[in-house]
């Protein structure tokens, strides 16, 4: 059931989102969004799995209101290319914000520079009660932050595992913020 317009693409390629209710209930199996941009709350109903997926094509999530909510989803394989451009890869929080909640952030990649694979904090955002893991960056990905990256944000009640990099001279686990 969805209670805002949403456009799904079945070919992989980047689902925009654009939301002109309070909030969005999502039921299918795999989605996948860019923007949340508005004071919306996007969440499963009641008793749905769902999983945001960008099959490693592009970032999950961007995030960019103080009063938008993300929460209970599993978010996956977000990955960006562009250099310097590319932070937040499941999840980018822009200026203004917002809030992942009881999500799971999981195997997300990076490209030349980039920090934050798993979650990009800026704008004052808040991630609660998530979980981060298996993130991974190359030699030629991310520098800081391989699961979590805190521009300027909270990150509470998270835990943050299994984020490695490899192809480093020092290659080593990189688990943390």
């Amino acid at each position: 059931i969805l209670s805002a317009p949403v456009m799904i693409d079945l070919d992989f390629k980047p689902v925009e989102f654009r939301c002109t209710r309070t909030e969005v209930g999502i039921s299918f199996a795999t989605y996948r969004f860019t923007a949340v941009d508005r004071p919306v709350v996007v969440r499963p109903v009641t008793g749905a799995t769902v999983t945001v997926d960008a099959n490693y094509v592009c970032r999950c999530f961007s995030i960019d209101n103080a009063d938008a909510v993300v929460e209970g989803l599993c978010i996956r394989r977000g990955r960006t290319t562009a250099n310097n451009s590319c932070n937040g890869n499941g999840v980018l929080f822009g200026a203004n914000g917002g809030t992942l909640r009881n999500c799971t952030v999981e195997l997300c990649q990076g490209g030349i520079g980039s920090k934050g694979n798993g979650v990009y904090l800026s704008g004052g955002a808040l991630v609660t009660g998530c979980t981060i893991r298996n993130c991974q960056a190359n030699a030629n990905g991310t520098e800081y932050g391989i699961g979590a990256y805190l521009a300027k944000g909270t990150l509470e009640r998270c835990l943050v595992t299994g984020c490695t990099r490899t192809g480093f001279k020092d290659s080593q686990p990189a688990d943390g913020a």
